[in-house]
């Protein structure tokens, strides 16, 4: 993996940590800890900065978006990672629905927040997956992608 891909994904996992820690903490005194789930929010957002404009390079993204067939260059674990990010979503967005319109004192209540910050990691974090698309770090050769 390239050394630059360890900060966003080690921001990312620590957010998702502080989340749980949030959703823990509501778990047992019945409070939520703004303060500590905005700061999930706000380690992920430093994620995805340090992902687009410090790993991922814009150029080589652009080329390997635009390829005339992309499905077949994308890495099976990047197309794994954003099918269950969007999945993560998907059940985030159904447990609020199943909340609000079904039953307001769901026990599952605790899975939205994790699985959305989840989703949004997965999501954003799905360009590591995608070698071709990284910034390539001093001293090695860049990887090229097949159609380039």
């Amino acid at each position: 993996m390239n050394r630059r891909a360890i900060v966003p994904l080690g921001l990312s996992i620590l957010a998702f940590v502080v989340i749980l820690t949030a959703e823990s903490i509501r778990i047992r005194t019945g409070e939520r800890p703004l303060a500590i789930a905005w700061s999930a929010s706000g380690i992920v957002l430093a994620a995805v900065v340090v992902l687009r404009w410090w790993t991922v390079d814009e150029g080589r993204f652009e080329t390997a978006v635009q390829a005339p067939h992309p499905l077949p260059d994308r890495p099976l674990p990047f197309r794994l990672s954003a099918a269950l990010g969007a999945t993560s979503f998907v059940f985030s967005d159904a447990l609020i629905g199943h909340m609000v319109f079904v039953n307001p004192e769901t026990p599952l209540v605790f899975l939205i927040s994790p699985t959305y910050v989840l989703a949004i990691i997965l999501l954003s974090q799905a360009a590591l997956l995608w070698p071709e698309v990284l910034v390539a770090e001093e001293g090695a050769p860049a990887p090229v992608s097949p159609g380039e």
